[in-house]
């Protein structure tokens, strides 16, 4: 009896652990479109290459060399800030 209570203890571990690896695994998998999401603008095509071809070692790679450099995207605060309606009127020229 103490046997079938331990085996049913060992396999409920072995089904946590399992679950836990999946899901790291799958988070790590990801990881190129995750940071694609933070740092461009349009990252569906690193998500594309990600979810097609990241099962493959180059795919993964590719994916994440091309979130890495990809163009960043603008902070709010780098925006030129406009101070009033002077900012918004045509520039003159003297003649």
């Amino acid at each position: 009896m103490d046997g079938a209570i331990i085996a049913l203890g060992l396999l409920a571990l072995g089904l946590y652990a399992t679950l836990f690896l999946g899901l790291l695994a799958l988070v790590l998998y990801f990881v190129p479109s995750f940071i694609a999401a933070q740092r461009m603008e349009r990252p569906g095509g690193v998500f594309v290459v990600n979810f097609l071809l990241g099962w493959t070692l180059i795919g993964w790679i590719l994916a994440l060399a091309w979130a890495v450099r990809g163009a960043h995207r603008m902070k709010p605060s780098a925006a030129p800030a406009r101070t009033g309606p002077a900012d918004l009127a045509p520039a003159t020229t003297d003649r």
